[in-house]
């Protein structure tokens, strides 16, 4: 977003708990009670996305139609809702590769053990939550 010189409103910014579709559900209602809501919200993951979901039916958005939702995690659920959810789906499978190795050698070397950031690829799962500006 910085490298488009999109700007983020610091009350679009809301604390929710990872992995919980009920914290979701009230930041997504927060949100839509901005008097400036948000075209698109992201979610911190897949799951939490699903409360988002529940919010935005309840003030009767609909994802890729009025508003504009993504996930993070590309977990199999986000295949299964309709419209499909668009999200970025992360290696799971380096990450926790690279999480062991981690695990092992602090518990081989405690005293020289550094930990480090590991940035592991993924990719776009485009879905039709995002509404295609194109059309507009």
């Amino acid at each position: 977003m910085k490298k488009n010189g999109i700007a983020i409103p610091s009350e679009y910014i809301k604390n929710a708990i990872y992995h919980d579709p009920e914290a979701s559900f009230k930041a997504t209602e927060q949100l839509l009670k901005e008097k400036n809501q948000p075209t698109c919200i992201i979610y911190p993951d897949d799951f939490a996305a699903l409360g988002g979901i529940q919010a935005l039916a309840k003030y009767s958005y609909i994802p890729g139609k009025n508003i504009s939702i993504a996930g993070y995690d590309g977990i199999l659920i986000s295949t299964l809702l309709t419209p499909k959810l668009t999200t970025y789906q992360q290696d799971a499978k380096e990450l926790g590769k690279q999480l062991v190795l981690q695990l092992l050698a602090n518990i081989e070397s405690p005293e020289t053990f550094k930990s480090k950031t590991i940035k592991v690829s993924g990719q776009l799962l485009a879905g039709s939550s995002i509404i295609n500006i194109k059309s507009l």
